[in-house]
């Protein structure tokens, strides 16, 4: 999913000088007020200050997405130093946190302070597993990163071009850096899995190929208002130029020399990297905010299997009546996931259903939220050149100019589930990310680091969360369609299983793969896109199942406390308005509401 995957990027972008400790105030009215917007203590106010100019000067193609336009000729520092001295900056940011005792903040910086640390602690977890030095999948290259970087960049008139050509002309320059990383990754012994630059191939050559009307390296000249076609031509052939002759160095470099030193398929995860040792547990801590182990997490994943099995047993009868596909789970399986009455037959119809499905829940939502977002939310294909590499669907977070866009893999619609595509539609839309996102980035008193928060476990708890929210408010018209609603939730079950399955105890692509078809429903072209995914963003898949199983514990608690007092839109309204937050630091959140005896949050 982009809206975290973006935000990966961030520590290898352009380097400022590194901040110190105590830096020197500013008068309020000087700072930032998006930074520090609703922060009252004055050294709290600088410190977010700072962090948050140091963010989109390390990240000027993010900061271009939020429409801060002082860095749209900028492509950032791609070099190792540059990804170095990022992390001494937010050590420098989190030492500066530490001063700040809690007890002298008000309760609202007391918990902006918490989610300020919590999210610098998640940085900081990536710094020991050099991934820097050798990760490469078909969602994470110099193609791919690039590709994004210009078709994101906002042109509404040929004034727009002269900084996205600027950011293209530090392209090869980045691209040289990148393969500099990877060779001294090499040098370490560490590599990325073969199959994973195989696939990353695949993809490069897939969108090196697409036609000028469909590449996203020309999306800005695609952007003009008519009649200027000799700018457009003059863009694309700096394009062609500039940066396609960078490209193709960078695929022959993947294939002939990173290539065969690639590890094989039992050593292609983290347990294949023994050298970066306590990798793995930084990474959970990073995406859940828990202190877990990798073997509680596994048994975790085994028992959540073992229940979503018994209600798709018991749910299965009133689909298919009294049949061995009802009473069967692997014929169920089987049958789900290959019955050709259930599968799409054209990418329009896939389009038309996530369309249908999301209006819907907007109708339906009003009934248990206090507060909707104003920002829209559209459906669009995922881009042909990425599409049969990636996700059956994500969500992009609004930006300058757009709203939000929940984006669905119409490429072989034949494979694409019909009985799933509500499921999917609820988590990445309404009631889902966008309801949640589009929501957090509209608060009015929330500065903008916690607006824009990556948090993992919340973001993508709340959105498995809304999943069988949309059940309780009647979306799934049929049991077929619940039982799209069980496949989702025994996939993101078996990502606790798979993940540490790779990660912790070392099976291979096989063993994971396999494992997922006979626990789950799932496509098989899916299951091979998911697969590829865990081994390449270690972790992040964690976040669901744990995000919202706490989200469900927590509202069990308040509704058995509070009692007749229980409202649910009161308790999203205590879950979504301080934008996202830690896990422990919910808990804390919905406890103390529950202690003031519920009712409509401050401000309802």
């Amino acid at each position: 999913m982009r809206i975290l995957l973006a935000l990966l990027l961030v520590s290898c972008a352009r380097r400022p000088p590194t901040p110190s400790v105590e830096a020197p105030p500013v008068p309020t009215a000087a700072l930032d007020d998006s930074a520090t917007r609703g922060v009252t203590h004055p050294t709290l106010q600088q410190l977010l200050h700072d962090h948050w100019e140091d963010t989109l000067k390390r990240s000027p193609t993010w900061a271009t997405q939020l429409g801060d336009h002082r860095f749209d000729d900028q492509l950032g520092d791609p070099s190792t130093q540059a990804i170095t001295d990022r992390f001494d900056a937010l050590r420098a940011f989190r030492t500066r946190a530490d001063t700040l005792a809690p007890a002298s903040l008000s309760s609202e910086d007391a918990l902006t302070r918490a989610v300020f640390i919590a999210t610098l602690d998640g940085e900081l977890a990536l710094e020991g597993c050099r991934f820097e030095l050798w990760s490469v999948s078909p969602s994470r290259n110099a193609v791919a990163e690039h590709a994004n970087t210009i078709a994101d960049h906002p042109v509404d008139s040929p004034d727009d071009l002269p900084a996205i050509e600027a950011r293209i002309a530090q392209m090869p320059a980045a691209i040289e850096a990148e393969v500099a990383r990877l060779e001294e990754g090499r040098a370490l012994d560490l590599t990325p899995g073969a199959e994973a630059v195989r696939r990353t191939l695949a993809f490069i050559d897939r969108t090196l190929a697409a036609p000028p009307e469909e590449s996203p390296f020309f999306a800005p000249a695609r952007a003009l208002p008519d009649g200027h076609d000799a700018r457009a031509e003059a863009f694309s052939e700096h394009v062609r130029s500039v940066l396609f002759p960078a490209l193709q160095s960078y695929r022959t470099y993947l294939e002939d020399t990173l290539l065969p030193a690639a590890r094989p398929p039992e050593h292609a995860t983290l347990a294949g990297l023994p050298t970066l040792g306590g990798c793995y547990q930084s990474l959970i801590q990073r995406h859940t905010t828990l202190t877990m182990s990798p073997e509680d997490i596994h048994a975790m994943g085994l028992a959540h299997i073992e229940k979503v099995h018994a209600e798709f047993l018991e749910l299965a009868p009133r689909v298919f009546g009294d049949t061995p596909v009802a009473t069967d789970l692997q014929a169920l399986f089987q049958h789900l996931r290959t019955a050709p009455e259930l599968r799409f037959d054209t990418p329009e119809a896939i389009v038309e259903t996530a369309e249908s499905s999301l209006r819907a829940a907007e109708a339906a939502v009003p009934a248990v939220f206090h507060t909707l977002p104003e920002t829209p939310c559209d459906v669009a294909p995922i881009p042909a050149n990425i599409a049969p590499f990636t996700y059956v669907a994500w969500y992009e977070r609004p930006a300058v100019g757009k709203g939000g866009i929940y984006r669905v893999n119409t490429h072989a619609p034949e494979t694409r589930l019909r009985h799933e595509a509500l499921a999917l539609a609820f988590h990445e839309s309404v009631p889902g990310h966008h309801l949640q996102i589009a929501l957090a980035q509209e608060l009015p008193e929330v500065p903008a680091f916690r607006r824009h928060a990556a948090l993992t476990a919340y973001l993508e708890g709340w959105a498995l969360y809304s999943e069988r929210l949309a059940d309780e408010l009647g979306l799934y018209p049929s049991d077929l369609d619940r039982l799209g609603m069980l496949s989702f939730d025994a996939w993101r079950s078996a990502r606790l299983v798979v993940d540490t399955g790779l990660h912790h105890y070392g099976w291979t692509r096989e063993e994971a793969e396999a494992w997922m078809q006979a626990n789950t429903p799932l496509a098989e072209n899916n299951i091979t896109n998911e697969v590829d995914r865990y081994i390449g963003w270690p972790g992040q898949a964690l976040g669901y199942k744990l995000g919202q199983v706490e989200l469900l514990r927590l509202r069990a608690q308040a509704e058995t406390d509070l009692g007749e007092a229980f409202q649910l839109a009161d308790f999203h309204s205590v879950v979504l308005e301080s934008g996202p937050v830690p896990l422990p630091v919910l808990a804390d959140r919905v406890t103390a509401w529950v202690a003031q005896g519920g009712g409509p949050p401050r401000g309802q």
